[in-house]
């Protein structure tokens, strides 16, 4: 007798290019999508965020003598404010970004802007060395927070293909700032005094803040943390690697 067949159950088997082409639609799709979600970033108002915080690392290389004369001490007791600034500016660096993982990194950059601001409006009141000391120590810890944390979130938010040039124009604020900030900070002294400059930037710092703050409205600045540690991991990952060690010993030595 015949043999009976089976009955057919075998499915249709894609070829390759009908396999190849729903995914390349599907992955770009997806990209598409992400950078639809995505506003596009106000990358010159993250760089003039640079170039407030980097002013405050040059402004005082014309200020010290007048500094110095209107506050009855030495030059060289009055260049105690740059360590009082610069130390603080590179230490807050080793703990800005897993602060910036948790709690996201627009929002960590606006509130450090906010406390710079404040913290140079203080400095400009500022009665004797000690106080001025004591503000320039709090303005560079803020300070120190602003460029990373927003180096990181381009990096995060823009397209490999982008993020060159994107970084490249972030970049020439603390390029200007390296150029400008001490002669400006001069010319100013020279015409007002030397609290002068030091009420300039903080105003202008906390004009950017505000600005950045209203960019984010609201419901970005009100936003629960980010559960779990995934920054604060990776760095310990980082310190338990010989070659993790010392890239960071290399990197703060520099």
């Amino acid at each position: 007798s015949a043999r009976c067949a089976p009955p057919d159950s075998r499915r249709e088997v894609p070829s390759s290019g009908d396999e190849i082409k729903p995914r390349a639609a599907l992955d770009a799709a997806q990209h598409a999508s992400d950078h639809a979600a995505v506003s596009p970033l106000p990358i010159g108002l993250y760089a003039l965020a640079g170039f407030c915080t980097g002013s405050g690392m040059r402004m005082l290389d014309a200020l010290l003598p007048l500094l110095a004369g209107d506050l009855g001490i030495s030059v060289a007791a009055a260049t105690g404010l740059v360590a009082a600034f610069v130390l603080p500016y590179g230490l807050v660096q080793l703990v800005a970004g897993p602060f910036g993982d948790r709690f996201g990194k627009p929002r960590v950059a606006t509130a450090a802007l906010g406390g710079y601001g404040i913290a140079m409006l203080a400095a400009a009141a500022a009665p004797d060395l000690p106080a001025l000391i004591a503000f320039r120590i709090a303005a560079g810890l803020c300070g120190g927070a602003v460029i990373p944390v927003l180096m990181a979130h381009l990096g995060d938010a823009i397209a490999y293909e982008e993020r060159q040039a994107a970084i490249g124009r972030f970049s020439t604020g603390m390029v200007m700032a390296m150029l400008l900030g001490g002669p400006g900070s001069g010319v100013i002294a020279d015409l007002a005094g030397w609290r002068v400059p030091f009420l300039v930037l903080a105003l202008v710092s906390l004009g950017v803040c505000v600005a950045m703050a209203a960019r984010l409205g609201l419901a970005g600045l009100l936003r629960p943390p980010a559960r779990g540690a995934a920054g604060v991991a990776g760095y310990r990952a980082l310190l338990e690697s010989r070659s993790g060690r010392r890239l960071l010993g290399v990197a703060f030595g520099n």
